[in-house]
């Protein structure tokens, strides 16, 4: 049985309110493989995924055996659950998912209820660290922190990406309710690494002092030196490559941007947008602390690792001809940086496209306000995407988008008919993970 079959019978989420029963019950019966490993606990609205790879590959290239677990997936659920950029494979599948499913039956024997995928995936994922002997995990948060799944573990390095409003319907209804929400990752007698930001910074401040736990506070001020729009000729990761079968034209000339950080000087980043120099920031600060902890990382790790990073899914080049570029911007706050970058690195182009389409749960109105009003006399083209159920019809997205009319060009077609006829200088698609798979297959 596949993961993807075998996850697949089991609901995303099994209450509005979530706990940490079920992970408690999991752990004790696999003896507790959490408290057996090292852990890096990545929490945030945006930029957590990032944050991720590039603390990923510093590891691998410094000779780490790394244990990686991601939420969302793009393509296939293998790739939630890695070690060493090699996701989870048909061997592991054989040997693992048996052992998880006798305790999961022994989970609805005993309380007649199934667990939640996520219960499962991260009960999964732990057992198959631990069995695998990782030296580090790093371990992204799902939704939230305090109830997610992950926050099972009891020690770690506690890494922020940026915060920001997003599921509002079980995190709350301010940016302060859902800081606390996040900031439950935080561990006693532990390190935590996030970059200054009005309102959150209190807040995680605070809890920190509560739990004596060590802050590193990230401010600008620390960062000088920004370039961007150069190029370099880079060695990729072949490993991420042929997972994600990421285009060739990602192994020759390659835009990055260079920056100092503290002490760090001219590093080279291959992930595109002001925002991701924040990101590298706090996965510098981060390896520090590491080093402090006696893992041996070199200059030269790091170098190579920032300045060949691949993140799928986030302003990737999908094609060069015709040119399409994939991002999953879904939220405010992943839309301003969205917006950000398309100007610093296309704001000379005059013939741009943006291919739309955004799930139910997304603030919608605020995405086609932001897109509309920065990018005029641009294509916009609103879909329904993969046309699941979770999707906004593309006649929701143009009744409220027809407003701009008068200056966008704004259309509505099925999300294939627009990748393939896509016309512009440079095209984009936003909105949403969930059409990566099938914008990969159009493409």
């Amino acid at each position: 049985m596949t993961l993807d079959t075998y996850l697949s019978k089991f609901e995303f989420m099994t209450s509005d309110k979530p706990d940490l029963e079920a992970m408690t019950w999991f752990m004790e019966k696999l003896n507790n493989p959490q408290k057996s490993l090292k852990f890096i606990h990545v929490a945030g609205t945006n930029g957590k995924g990032s944050i991720c790879e590039m603390l990923n590959k510093t590891l691998i290239l410094s000779g780490y055996t790394v244990g990686k677990y991601i939420s969302p997936y793009l393509i296939t659920a293998n790739e939630a659950i890695c070690i060493n950029n090699h996701f989870f494979s048909k061997s592991d599948e054989k040997t693992f998912i048996p052992q998880i499913d006798a305790f999961v039956n022994q989970y609805i024997s005993t309380f007649n209820k199934k667990p939640s995928r996520f219960e499962v995936e991260t009960s999964l994922a732990l057992l198959y660290f631990y069995s695998q002997k990782c030296d580090i995990v790093i371990l992204e948060v799902g939704l939230g922190g305090m109830y997610d799944c992950t926050n099972i573990i009891e020690s770690s390095i506690s890494v922020f990406g940026s915060i920001s409003i997003d599921h509002t319907n079980i995190l709350g209804n301010t940016i302060e309710e859902i800081t606390n929400q996040k900031a439950g990752i935080i561990k006693q007698n532990c390190e935590t690494v996030i970059f200054e930001k009005n309102i959150v910074t209190p807040i995680i401040e605070d809890v920190c002092r509560q739990k004596s736990n060590l802050l590193h506070v990230i401010k600008k001020s620390d960062i000088s030196n920004i370039n961007i729009n150069n190029t370099t000729n880079i060695s990729l990761d072949t490993t991420i490559e042929n997972n994600y079968n990421i285009n060739s034209l990602n192994n020759n000339i390659n835009l990055y941007q260079s920056f100092d950080y503290k002490n760090f000087k001219n590093i080279k980043l291959n992930l595109l947008g002001k925002k991701q120099i924040e990101n590298a920031s706090v996965v510098l600060e981060t390896i520090e602390i590491l080093r402090k902890q006696n893992f041996k990382i070199s200059e030269n790790a790091i170098k190579g690792a920032l300045v060949s990073i691949i993140h799928p899914a986030r302003f990737e080049t999908l094609s060069d001809n015709p040119s399409i570029i994939f991002d999953g911007a879904h939220n405010e706050n992943a839309i301003d940086n969205f917006i950000e970058t398309v100007k610093d690195y296309f704001g000379n182009i005059t013939s741009i496209c943006f291919i739309v389409s955004i799930i139910k749960n997304k603030d919608y109105k605020t995405i086609l306000d932001k897109l509309c009003t920065n990018f005029k006399n641009s294509k916009i083209i609103l879909t329904d995407g993969t046309k699941e159920e979770k999707y906004l019809s593309k006649e929701t997205l143009f009744d409220y988008a027809k407003q701009y009319s008068n200056y966008c060009n704004i259309i509505t077609d099925d999300f294939e008919s627009a990748v393939k006829n896509v016309n512009s200088d440079v095209n984009f698609i936003v909105g949403s993970f969930y059409t990566y798979k099938l914008a990969k297959k159009v493409t």
